[in-house]
């Protein structure tokens, strides 16, 4: 991996999954993965879930709940080329999106 670390990694997997800013998460390592959390801009409330990284799979999950690698769960997969990280997430019928994020937004 270049400059963009996993911490970064799980931040931005959060971030496209629940369409939040990336700059406005953080991670904290716990244990063999990450906790990432945010404060929601519009009703103020504060969400967190954990995150491992896989070879080029996310897990993530809530902290007190499973993670989310059940058949019907969505899939998070990530790629670093040079200083960008696409981070795609691929729901059960096949269907796909990609988020890309730049270095400097870490």
């Amino acid at each position: 991996l270049m400059n963009i670390e996993k911490p970064d990694i799980c931040r931005a997997a959060i971030s496209a999954l629940f369409a939040q800013p990336v700059e406005r998460t953080k991670a904290e390592e716990s244990h063999d993965n990450f906790i990432v959390s945010y404060t929601r801009e519009d009703d103020k409330s504060f969400w967190d879930y954990k995150c491992q990284i896989r070879d080029d799979l996310i897990l993530w999950g809530t902290p007190e709940g499973r993670w989310r690698t059940h058949k019907l769960d969505e899939k998070v997969e990530f790629k670093v080329s040079g200083d960008n990280l696409e981070i795609s997430i691929i729901y059960p019928d096949g269907s796909s999106q990609t988020h890309s994020f730049s270095e400097t937004q870490f």
